[in-house]
């Protein structure tokens, strides 16, 4: 610690002695009888082969193995990040391609949503109040005239049979047979498309049912309790009297006013609730419109994140194009490299050959020759070697 303090002081947190690795060297590696230990043995081994390795680089040989090495190491390098950048642009790709999937079948989802909200407003557009307003005169229409023929058959009935009987009876009936045509005038005009526009008027007869104008029952009570009353109190059930004048014709005309009041009732109360079920349905519709709007709204924003997410990745693999083109055009210069390593080592294997020859000729003595000799049978060796770390075992 004090050592270390001679450099620049230290914080009272760093003065923590586990904080540290010991490393001896020089002469505090002496002094601290660490020499004397096992880590001797493997401090020597490692202090020799770093005398060979310099004595080996000192060589022409050896001076050409570390130059290949060095280039070998940058080769590599190369190959690796140009591995990496390959990696980034097929992932960038298939990125690319989900994106694109996924825009175009937003594009085909905005597009249906576009055209139902089309449809949609369109529907809403036709439907106007006068829309609403004659669809139900259609149906009070048709049931005016419904009445006009059932008005004549109970002029039949009470004509064939003039008693207070047949009278009471045709009161029951008429109202029930009121109380039926009532929905079945309905289906024919709004389901079976004898109002148009005919879906907005099936959407009317799908909310309005049951049809509780059906329920005549309690205006038929009210329009027929006078006449109902005064048949009860005859005594005698048959009319012998009917001219002009007599309880018959009488009972006759109050019969049919309190029919037609009572199909004038009914087709108010028919005309109110088929308007109130009308103006529901536009409202329907008109909320559905908003549900579309949003939904398209939504998928348009959707849409415009996902474009923007391909351009971002367009641009990143526009960029990894460039840098893979890069480190393509790099690795082709070290491999050129390498041709012109194959080269010069032909030359300097030529060259070292003819020179050992010279110098086995040249020698002075027998001890000489045969020293230049093994080093000469060494060259083969070392050729191959460093051809075999190129990358060119065949020596070519």
């Amino acid at each position: 610690m004090p050592e270390l303090q001679r450099f620049r002081p230290l914080e009272s947190e760093a003065l923590k002695p586990e904080l540290y690795f010991p490393l001896e060297f020089g002469d505090s590696w002496r002094r601290s009888g660490l020499d004397q230990t096992p880590l001797k043995t493997m401090v020597d081994g490692l202090m020799k082969q770093l005398r060979r390795d310099i004595a080996d680089a000192m060589t022409p040989i050896g001076r050409l193995m570390g130059a290949l090495d060095a280039h070998i190491v940058v080769a590599k390098v190369h190959e690796a990040r140009l591995k990496v950048i390959t990696e980034s642009e097929k992932r960038l790709e298939r990125a690319c391609d989900a994106r694109a999937s996924a825009i175009a079948q937003l594009e085909m989802t905005l597009q249906k949503e576009m055209d139902r909200l089309a449809k949609k407003k369109a529907a809403v557009a036709i439907v106007t109040d006068t829309t609403v307003a004659h669809g139900a005169r259609s149906l009070t229409d048709r049931l005016r005239d419904w009445a006009l023929r059932k008005q004549k058959e109970i002029q039949g009935q009470i004509t064939e049979n003039k008693n207070t009987g047949t009278f009471l009876s045709v009161i029951g009936n008429a109202t029930q047979s009121l109380g039926r045509r009532i929905p079945m005038i309905a289906e024919e005009l709004l389901v079976d498309g004898g109002v148009e526009p005919t879906v907005f008027w099936k959407r009317v007869y799908k909310l309005s049912m049951p049809l509780k104008a059906a329920n005549v029952s309690g205006i038929a009570e009210r329009e027929f309790a006078a006449l109902r009353s005064k048949l009860e109190d005859y005594v005698i059930e048959s009319y012998w009297f009917t001219e002009e004048g007599s309880d018959y014709f009488s009972d006759v005309n109050a019969l049919m006013a309190a029919y037609e009041r009572l199909t004038e009732r009914a087709a108010a109360a028919l005309t109110s609730e088929l308007t109130a079920r009308a103006q529901e349905a536009r409202c329907q519709l008109r909320d559905e419109v908003r549900l579309l709007e949003s939904r398209a709204l939504e998928t348009k924003h959707v849409l415009i994140a996902e474009r923007f997410a391909i351009d971002r990745i367009k641009a990143d693999l526009t960029e990894c194009n460039d840098a893979r083109r890069r480190a393509e055009r790099t690795c082709q210069e070290e491999m050129e490299r390498s041709h012109q390593f194959i080269a010069l080592l032909a030359e300097e294997y030529n060259r070292a050959v003819e020179t050992t020859y010279r110098s086995i000729i040249d020698a002075p003595d027998a001890v000489t020759a045969f020293e230049e000799l093994v080093y000469g049978s060494a060259l083969p060796a070392a050729r191959k070697g460093v051809l075999a770390r190129i990358g060119n075992p065949a020596g070519q």
